[in-house]
């Protein structure tokens, strides 16, 4: 039996390998002494003090921060009124529904970014900030119905109208009753919605406008040519993701995504 499993082990370590080793390679060079990202000499943090010294890399981090909490404020007030409605809905409706708003998911983000750049020129918007945010809106905001959705179909509703009947306002009954079921699901997609913007790339690039966020910033690093600060940047974006997406999963489970 045990030699049976031997294989297996060695597949799942190879794969992991290979997940793991470029990531842990990314991170080792953001400490490198020397300015090469390919021989390690030693271990210095002057990279990391370049990057948070440097207007550059401050402004990305910066328009990266704006981006993600706005989308996430924006995603977690309009996800949960969506949501709210999508679990009353009837089922032939909420079908139809639940096809309609996955569908920026499925689509592939090169043609949701050319889509939104002709649409911003069309209607003569100008590329800020304010389109960045608009696109990670558009991308993020099903995620967020999808999660919050998820938590207020196994709950009994009828609760609702139970403090409703006891006197309760729509507010009151919200704040007592709804509010403090839904909390972990509210905070778990609004990390996941920040996850997500800090990391978007492609729809970035067409829509910031020269105000890059930290992946287009890489991406422009990484055409003038390589050195460690890439390296650091790069960490930091791994690392803000992981640590977000590990504390969004101690709020929401796989099994309460599944209906």
């Amino acid at each position: 039996m045990k030699a049976a499993k031997a294989p297996w082990v060695i597949l799942v370590a190879a794969v992991l390998l290979f997940l793991f080793v470029p990531a842990f390679l990314v991170v080792l060079f953001s400490f490198n002494a020397s300015d090469s990202t390919s021989t390690f000499s030693g271990f210095s943090t002057q990279w990391y003090t370049k990057v948070f010294t440097t207007e550059e890399y401050t402004r990305a981090l910066e328009n990266s921060a704006v981006a993600a909490v706005w989308t996430a404020l924006f995603d977690v007030l309009a996800g949960s009124a969506a949501a709210f409605g999508m679990v009353r809905m009837p089922r032939r409706w909420l079908t139809i529904f639940s096809s309609v708003y996955l569908i920026p998911i499925m689509v592939p983000g090169l043609l949701i970014g050319v889509a939104l750049l002709v649409f911003f020129s069309e209607l003569d918007i100008r590329l800020s900030m304010f389109t960045v945010i608009v696109g990670h809106i558009l991308i993020t905001l099903p995620l967020v119905i999808l999660v919050i959705g998820a938590r207020l179909e196994r709950l009994d509703l009828s609760v609702m109208d139970a403090a409703r009947d006891l006197g309760a306002g729509a507010f009151t009954a919200f704040r007592r009753i709804l509010l403090p079921m839904i909390a972990p699901a509210l905070a778990a997609s609004a990390l996941l919605a920040v996850a997500w913007s800090l990391d978007e790339f492609i729809i970035t690039l067409f829509t910031n406008g020269g105000t890059p966020t930290v992946p287009v910033l890489i991406f422009t690093l990484l055409r003038r040519g390589l050195d460690p600060s890439v390296n650091v940047v790069a960490t930091l974006l791994l690392a803000a993701t992981t640590i977000l997406g590990l504390i969004a999963a101690r709020f929401v489970s796989v099994r309460d995504l599944s209906r």
